[in-house]
């Protein structure tokens, strides 16, 4: 519980049941995070990596605000989004739910992937 912050260079990232907001970053590895509850708007999630896939488990009842870039790569979502921005396949703004919680994906060379939170890890 509380706030999660997670750095490597080479090497991926998983967080389970997380309840507060997430910065994981890394430069070589997969970023997987399973979100239990979503936390507040001021505590952000934002998942970052150059070379690697990004995974991300919302719970049912989630109220997000996605920011969702992928350069070189693809975007995927089974989580019903209101997409409101698409400039071009690797890049959306949407809202899950009602909005709410800054979240914030960004890959270089990888695919992003929201799902329920029992189906991340």
């Amino acid at each position: 519980e509380g706030w999660v912050d997670a750095r490597t260079l080479n090497g991926s990232i998983e967080e389970v049941n997380v309840t507060g907001g997430v910065t994981a970053r890394t430069l070589n590895g997969n970023i997987a995070v399973s979100i239990r509850s979503l936390p507040e708007k001021s505590a952000p999630i934002q998942l970052e990596t150059v070379n690697g896939h990004l995974f991300l488990g919302l719970p049912a009842e989630a109220n997000a605000a996605l920011a969702l870039t992928s350069v070189a790569g693809r975007i995927d979502s089974v989580v019903p989004l209101k997409v409101s921005d698409t400039p071009g396949e690797t890049a959306w703004r949407a809202t899950v739910g009602q909005g709410g919680t800054p979240t914030r994906l960004r890959t270089v060379r990888g695919n992003i992937q929201v799902v329920q939170s029992n189906e991340v890890l």
